[in-house]
């Protein structure tokens, strides 16, 4: 749940200041339940997966990766349905968002010589929020297919 509201919160601040609230919207209400059930299943998947071998693990937590978003735009859809629909946004972006978590790399060096405090302060939020774009923009890409 933690993690469903830390994509609400940078989803909500990419328009304007989120409220501090967004980050614990997960536990509320009956869709509580349904995020740590879809969140369990997506990592009980990718370890299953990663029983196989390293690189089917890696594949699948690709696969999954916007789960955590999906579940933040809509805590009560289906765990089957949030894992298949990020699975289909993600079809022929895995390699793109591995480079792009690659080109992090750097920048968690640099945090590691300021002893994290450069992670907490600035490179957990700028990661963070540089998935709520990705989201966004395979999300918009995804509707704008549909409707061609």
């Amino acid at each position: 749940p933690v993690t469903v509201g830390k994509c609400r919160y940078f989803m909500e601040s990419r328009v304007g200041n989120a409220p501090f609230s967004s980050l614990f919207s997960a536990f509320g209400g009956p869709a509580y339940r349904n995020v740590v059930k879809v969140m369990f299943m997506k990592n009980l998947f990718i370890f299953l997966w990663s029983l196989l071998f390293v690189i089917p693990g890696i594949i699948k937590m690709y696969d999954y990766y916007l789960v955590g978003y999906i579940l933040a735009d809509d805590p009560t859809m289906s765990p089957m349905d949030a894992l298949r629909k990020s699975k289909e946004m993600m079809r022929g972006y895995r390699w793109d968002t591995f480079v792009l978590n690659l080109s992090f790399l750097p920048w968690y060096l640099l945090g590691g010589l300021t002893c994290g405090v450069l992670n907490v302060f600035y490179i957990t939020p700028y990661v963070a929020q540089t998935n709520a774009e990705l989201y966004r923009a395979l999300k918009g890409r995804r509707y704008t297919c549909e409707m061609l």
